[in-house]
């Protein structure tokens, strides 16, 4: 089985990627959080944010290695990705 035949394919789907200035890139950026931002954990991810009402949510995201192979992590980097470009409407805007 090729993998398109795995993916359904709809004519109605547009794939809609979550934009470059929303998403936290830079491993400073990604330091500047974990010193002052807040922190909230589960089994499966930590949670660090910072509320900043006068700026748009972003998200930044790291996968650790414990989680399995490259193609594992970044499947779950994108599945979250597009979680967040989803739900952002829940978000506070600036």
């Amino acid at each position: 089985m090729s993998a398109t035949a795995a993916r359904p394919q709809n004519a109605d789907v547009i794939a809609v990627p979550l934009k470059k200035h929303n998403r936290i890139l830079k491993r400073s950026e990604f330091l500047k959080i974990s010193e002052v931002g807040q922190r909230c954990h589960s089994k499966f991810f930590i949670l660090l944010y910072v509320e900043r009402p006068q700026v748009r949510a972003r998200l930044g995201l790291i996968v650790t290695k414990k989680v399995g192979s490259a193609v594992r992590r970044n499947r779950i980097k994108r599945l979250c990705r597009e979680y967040f470009r989803l739900n952002r409407h829940r978000w506070p805007k600036p």
